[in-house]
């Protein structure tokens, strides 16, 4: 854990470092680009002209670039404090890590999207996830023949709902039709 802890303040700390470098260097290159475009008369014309608009927009382009190579305040906090903890409480700092390591040009980006590629291909084919699918379907079989029935019938045996669900898997173009038709009867 106390590896965990450590990587990830190492990895926080790089990309806040990042960050600030990008920043700098942004604002340098931008002052160099400015100098040497106002040497072109066309340029300075329309910055005597337009300057207050020209000004506007560069702060947004400033700004947006900024933007993205700033982690996000989830992650600044989280950098602060890693925890096993607060990483499961908030699984989608994976997502802002990943964003800010791509940006970056992270070698190991690749490594961290193919990983969760995996993952959920793995969880897709899951009993967890069928059991899930099985569920939802048992449901609203129940449901449908409990409203079509007007009450009479509350319940199908498992077995057939199975047996539709696996129909419905096997036959999407067959279920897409039936699907039309029940919706032109109503």
């Amino acid at each position: 854990m106390n590896l965990l802890k450590s990587k990830a303040a190492v990895a926080g700390k790089l990309g806040l470092a990042a960050a600030a470098f990008a920043k700098e260097g942004a604002t340098t290159v931008a002052s160099a680009a400015s100098a040497e475009a106002l040497k072109n008369e066309r340029i300075a014309e329309a910055v005597e002209k337009h300057g207050s608009k020209l000004a506007d927009a560069k702060d947004f382009v400033v700004s947006s670039v900024a933007g993205v190579f700033a982690p996000s305040p989830e992650l600044q906090a989280f950098v602060k404090n890693p925890s096993p903890e607060a990483f499961m409480a908030h699984p989608e700092l994976l997502f802002h890590l990943l964003a800010l390591l791509s940006n970056m040009r992270h070698p190991k980006t690749a490594l961290i999207q193919g990983l969760i590629a995996q993952g959920m291909a793995k969880a897709a084919q899951s009993t967890f996830v069928e059991d899930g699918q099985k569920n939802a379907a048992e449901a609203a079989v129940n449901s449908a023949v409990r409203e079509a029935s007007g009450g009479v019938v509350g319940a199908v045996p498992p077995e057939v709902t199975a047996c539709a669900l696996n129909w419905a898997k096997n036959n999407p173009k067959d279920l897409m039709q039936v699907v039309k038709l029940a919706a032109t009867l109503r």
